[in-house]
């Protein structure tokens, strides 16, 4: 018997939720995304600091806000990362683990502003 997930494998961007922000006014999705730039850019960093810090309910919280923001946005593998450092800060704090996944979030957030932007 085959095990396979039926699970929909996650987007780098979430296209219906794109639409449904275009949906919000001219101009909406445009300050968003400004907006969301701005916020992720501050929450990695401070991510990256509290991580060294060693101070795993600050990850937690930062990683959950920084978790919606990326799904409001429509950026799946962003949140799902968020998701998984938020697990990881709560379980086992293991900083070398933690700081190669806010490496990731780097990384997934220079796959996203592209896409994000041929929708402005």
């Amino acid at each position: 018997m085959s095990h396979e997930s039926t699970e929909k494998p996650l987007l780098v961007l979430n296209h219906e939720t794109v639409a449904g922000l275009k949906n919000l006014g001219e101009g909406v999705l445009a300050e968003l995304f400004l907006e969301f730039v701005a916020i992720f850019q501050k929450q990695s960093k401070e991510l990256k600091a509290l991580v060294t810090q060693k101070d795993p309910e600050e990850v937690l919280r930062v990683a959950h806000c920084l978790k919606g923001s990326c799904w409001a946005m429509g950026g799946e593998k962003l949140a799902a990362t968020c998701q998984e450092i938020e697990n990881r800060a709560a379980d086992a704090f293991e900083e070398g683990v933690l700081k190669a996944l806010v490496e990731q979030l780097d990384v997934e957030f220079e796959e996203l502003c592209p896409e994000l932007k041929r929708e402005l």
